[in-house]
């Protein structure tokens, strides 16, 4: 039991320092289930995102970012080998201090680095956390005129 808690507690010590490295993120996505005709890149993504195609999120709070990093999970990414042609549905970029970046890239069934060589799939959980913090607000119903026909 004790051996348990010890690392219920060097887990939870880990995870605010993982998070503790980033300063901002900015996340891309476009919805899992879209179809294109051709496979969009993580460069494709934010240049839709910059045209209101796909949504863009913000994020410089430390509580967020640490939530962010705990769903993307990244000490489970592994290596592997997938073609980096592959439809991009969502990017993460994460800054540290110095303003460098670091871009992962996902679709509907895996979490990528940004040049797909280190990989873990993915579950509702993850897909459900972007969704939501991705969600536009929703806009008021407006009431339209009574129409005449006089």
């Amino acid at each position: 039991m004790r051996a348990l808690i010890v690392i219920a507690a060097l887990f939870v010590a880990t995870v605010p320092a993982d998070g503790a490295h980033w300063v901002h993120a900015n996340v891309y996505f476009r919805g899992w289930y879209t179809e294109r005709a051709v496979a969009v890149y993580p460069e494709g993504l934010r240049e839709e995102a910059r045209h209101g195609y796909s949504r863009l999120v913000h994020i410089s709070t430390a509580s967020q970012l640490e939530q962010l990093v705990t769903v993307l999970d990244l000490p489970r990414l592994q290596p592997m080998r997938r073609d980096t042609r592959r439809d991009t549905e969502l990017v993460v970029d994460l800054f540290d201090g110095s303003g460098a970046r670091t871009t992962y890239r996902g679709d509907n069934r895996y979490l990528f680095t940004a040049d797909c060589t280190r990989g873990r799939e993915v579950d509702d959980h993850f897909r459900k956390f972007f969704e939501q913090l991705t969600q536009r607000p929703n806009h008021a119903m407006q009431r339209t005129a009574p129409r005449s026909d006089a």
